[in-house]
């Protein structure tokens, strides 16, 4: 997760680690690995509805954190090790956390990529040469990425949160790194063959449960999670950023609308800007309003009086006068509805 780029700010919540489990990969096929160890696992069942006995290792029934540490193994280091056999040097990517233990980190996975490229593509062969090389190149690493998200996606609901978004993140990682790569290796434009959408296969799965938690507005993360082209890397910077509308309850809201921000006509109170004000209230002059909207045209309210005895609302043709507009000015008290 460390290569992810994230805000200037002080995040307020605290960056997902893996630890570090002690995993030396055998160099035997991805898929089979949990043949070679004897984990033997329900495929694509919820982790609520496991019986006792589900998951066994050696034939010994085993727990689920356990199990969950075996997928981490296989789905993380293992396949990095797959992938990019000797440019991945686990201790360039353990480092010591709080407490001592070591834990994965990810900043030096571009640093990898970068070199996995220079391997596989001649930068000094002709053009053709080179955009042949490249095709072959990229169709390997997005083979190895689709298996990673194939096999991923078969287990997905026995992981935990934080391992699923660790695991799509290195996917998306790779894929974007290697897009990145393309360019620096020529600029003719060539369109990548494949493209795995991993924010788009798994946001729903993990992503939302991560902005939950931290009381972000369903409809929010409607809008971060229905274009798959934002990916994982433009949710994990949205998600420590301060949580929007953090005071407010959006226990009842939905994808299709925040309810705690709607003003009810009912209940709103306008507030003066100062305690001390008893300035009155100012009325809007709803025909003139009316009228100009009828005719097509926008209406554009001017107080006369800047708030003292006698103020007064007037209603002009927006067109005809430059201004600006500033949206939610019933915030706070301060609009009027």
């Amino acid at each position: 997760m460390d290569h992810l780029p994230l805000p200037t700010i002080r995040s307020q919540h605290k960056p997902i680690r893996l630890r570090y489990w002690g995993f030396k990969y055998d160099g035997g096929p991805f898929a089979t690995w949990p043949e070679r160890q004897q984990l033997v696992f329900p495929l694509r069942t919820p982790i609520r509805h496991l019986k006792e006995g589900d998951l066994r290792y050696e034939g010994k029934a085993i727990r689920p954190d356990f199990f969950s540490q075996f997928m981490y193994k296989w789905l993380y280091t293992g396949w990095l090790t797959h992938t990019f056999g000797d440019l991945f040097d686990l201790m360039d990517f353990l480092v010591p956390g709080e407490d001592e233990e070591p834990y994965l980190h990810t900043g030096r996975l571009d640093a990898m990529i970068d070199r996995w490229i220079e391997r596989h593509v001649d930068n000094n062969a002709a053009v053709e040469a080179r955009h042949q090389q490249w095709q072959n190149a990229h169709s390997k690493m997005m083979g190895n990425n689709l298996l990673l998200s194939d096999t991923s996606s078969s287990v997905m609901l026995l992981l935990p949160a934080h391992l699923k978004l660790a695991i799509a993140a290195l996917g998306e990682g790779v894929k974007v790194r290697m897009q990145v790569g393309l360019k620096r290796v020529h600029n003719e434009g060539l369109v990548p063959s494949q493209i795995i959408a991993w924010a788009h296969m798994m946001m729903v799965t993990f992503i939302e449960h991560f902005f939950l938690e931290r009381n972000w507005c369903s409809s929010t993360i409607d809008r971060l999670s229905s274009r798959q082209e934002r990916g994982i890397i433009c949710a994990w910077f949205c998600l420590n950023l301060p949580t929007p509308q953090a005071d407010f309850d959006h226990s009842e809201c939905s994808i299709a609308l925040c309810k705690a921000s709607v003003i009810d006509p009912a209940t709103y109170a306008p507030k003066h800007t100062a305690e001390e004000c008893g300035c009155p209230l100012i009325g809007m002059p709803m025909e003139a309003i009316a009228g100009i909207l009828q005719r097509g045209n926008l209406p554009l309210l001017v107080v006369d009086g800047e708030g003292l005895p006698g103020a007064k609302a007037m209603c002009i043709i927006g067109h005809e006068v430059p201004f600006v507009a500033f949206s939610h000015v019933c915030a706070d008290g301060l609009g009027n509805v």
